[in-house]
């Protein structure tokens, strides 16, 4: 009776197997006719092998034919899809490479963002796009080549109907396929926040407004992703803090309306904020792009930056001012300026205007533990290196018309103590020492009768001189060099021919406040008089010492010769 009893179980069971299947062979993957209906979807839990995620979300298996919005499967919100790249299918039209179209909806009365994921397939190059019902394509991504998935991040969407299509990109003359290995969606909506950046942006047409005082959070979503956004405060002097993903590098770019590439781009280094002063946004920039560096992104940390407003403060430079052409105009006479050395890159430029000839001082205070170089420049560059935190150039000879000082940073940066630097100048006159003369073929032209001041500064400063005599062979013109007063310096005077061999020098003993040479020349030759220190350890930019060349008429004794 047992044994009946389990056979009648077991045929029923059997029936009501094939009674299920009978029902599954009858809905078919199409849209009917007139209505806007939609056929019932099986709904399945991937497991970690499905498309190698570990998302556990529902999905369902992508059935053909969907390459159309008219056959369009739907996605419940929460719902995912999983499907194959199929070969290309043959319409009546030709030829088409396989596209597969999902519905989904944004209900409600407010936006939303939706963040798209399409996983990879072996061997062939997907693509995402998303579509309004009215079929009009709202973005295409389609970045990152094969074995890769590409990604929608940030899409801000209104309440309605849209289509994912999932597709390959063409290779050659044909569409690739893969008919073992599924690709997976994933997708998701959630409300926006605050300060979070808002895709499409990446272009200054799409650029999100920069809201002043406030954190602006994004994503670098793809290696080719790029984020624009809009400033419109105008002639304002801004402070940018930006903090990129601690794994990316990112490139803040500056951009104006209809101009073919950025005014001004600045890298930053991976792990490190960057943060920009005193930066001036009239006749600069209307736009700030980010873009990631080397292709990488990240889509598990996000960058964020500030824009606020600095306040307005005298001496004080503003950025740009990295080149000759945006260099800040500084008075000359007597003036201090402050300024930041924000970026391993920056250099700040100052312009000044000699109307005369002129000697020219420099002092610089650097901020704590930093080491800078400053260029002094027009036709040719003289440059000096901080060794300390502080640095002083001392009567630089500058001629009448526009000279440019650069300052750059050899050892890093510091955005929140700026150097300060002060500019003094001059009337110069005739008998001034004209810096730079450290070597002899810069040397000044020294005249008879006519003294030189001058000062032996910094430490090792060489200053080098150049006359010649008129005369006769059978009478040769005597020259007599004198040098005296100076404070903290043990001068030496030499004395070298044109051919550089040293004719005469006076470096005996202890300076006492003079030196002298007397010796016959050549006529007509060039001879070359060097000032130093004889240790090459003194100094002294506040009191000079004087140098005289003097034409001895009487007859030379040997009294006469040192």
């Amino acid at each position: 009776m047992k044994c009946q009893k389990l056979g009648v179980l077991l045929i029923f069971l059997i029936l009501a197997s094939g009674c299920s299947k009978k029902k599954d062979s009858t809905e078919k993957n199409v849209r009917k006719s007139g209505k806007k209906e939609f056929t019932k979807v099986q709904l399945t839990i991937p497991t970690q092998k499905d498309a190698d995620q570990k998302e556990l979300v529902p999905l369902i298996d992508e059935k053909e034919l969907n390459d159309y919005p008219t056959w369009a499967q739907f996605l419940p919100p929460g719902v995912g899809a999983k499907g194959y790249i199929n070969k290309p299918h043959k319409f009546p039209q030709g030829l088409t490479p396989d596209r597969d179209v999902f519905l989904f909806e944004i209900t409600g009365t407010e936006k939303q963002i939706l963040w798209a994921r399409l996983t990879a397939v072996p061997d062939v190059n997907t693509f995402l796009s998303v579509y309004t019902r009215a079929e009009q394509k709202i973005v295409h991504q389609d970045i990152n080549g094969p074995n890769e998935e590409e990604i929608i991040v940030n899409l801000t969407l209104a309440p309605g109907k849209y289509y994912f299509k999932v597709g390959s990109t063409k290779r050659g003359n044909t569409f690739e396929h893969n008919l073992k290995k599924t690709y997976t969606l994933f997708w998701k909506l959630s409300r926006p926040g605050a300060g979070e950046e808002v895709e499409p942006n990446d272009r200054r047409t799409e650029a999100n407004p920069i809201v002043i005082g406030s954190e602006i959070r994004g994503f670098m979503s793809s290696g080719q992703d790029q984020d624009f956004f809009q400033l419109n405060e105008k002639d304002e002097i801004y402070r940018i803090d930006l903090t990129p993903p601690s794994r990316v590098a990112i490139a803040l770019s500056f951009w104006n309306t209809g101009d073919k590439k950025s005014v001004a781009r600045i890298d930053t280094r991976v792990g490190k904020m960057l943060t920009l002063r005193r930066v001036r946004s009239k006749n600069f920039f209307e736009y700030m792009c980010l873009t990631s560096l080397k292709g990488k992104y990240s889509l598990k940390e996000k960058y964020s930056f500030k824009v606020s407003i600095e306040p307005q403060v005298d001496n004080f430079e503003t950025e740009p001012n990295d080149t000759h052409k945006s260099a800040n105009t500084v008075e000359s006479g007597d003036s201090f300026i402050r300024g930041f050395i924000t970026h391993r890159k920056d250099i700040d430029v100052y312009r000044l205007n000699f109307t005369n000839d002129s000697l020219f001082s420099i002092h610089l205070k650097n901020p704590p533990g930093m080491k800078t170089e400053v260029c002094l420049m027009k036709t040719s560059s003289r440059c000096w290196k901080s060794e300390g935190s502080t640095l002083k150039i001392e009567h630089q000879f500058t001629s009448k018309g526009t000279h440019f000082v650069e300052i750059k940073s050899l050892n890093g940066e510091n955005s929140d103590m700026p150097y300060q630097i002060r500019f003094k100048s001059s009337l110069a006159s005739r008998g001034d020492e004209k810096e730079p003369n450290n070597k002899s073929h810069q040397a000044n032209v020294i005249r008879v009768n006519l003294p030189v001041k001058a000062y032996i500064h910094p430490a090792g400063d060489e200053d080098w001189y150049v006359f010649s005599m008129p005369g006769k062979l059978t009478d040769p013109p005597r020259a007599g060099i004198t040098l005296i007063g100076g404070r903290n310096i043990n001068p030496v005077i030499s004395l070298y021919d044109s051919y550089g061999n040293l004719v005469l020098t006076d470096s005996k003993g202890i300076y006492t406040g003079r030196r002298h040479i007397v010796t016959p020349i050549h006529p007509g030759q060039r001879y070359f008089i060097k000032v130093s220190d004889k240790d090459g350890k003194g100094e002294n930019s506040e009191t000079p010492y004087e140098l005289q060349l003097i034409k001895i008429e009487k007859p030379v004794h040997s009294k006469d010769f040192h």
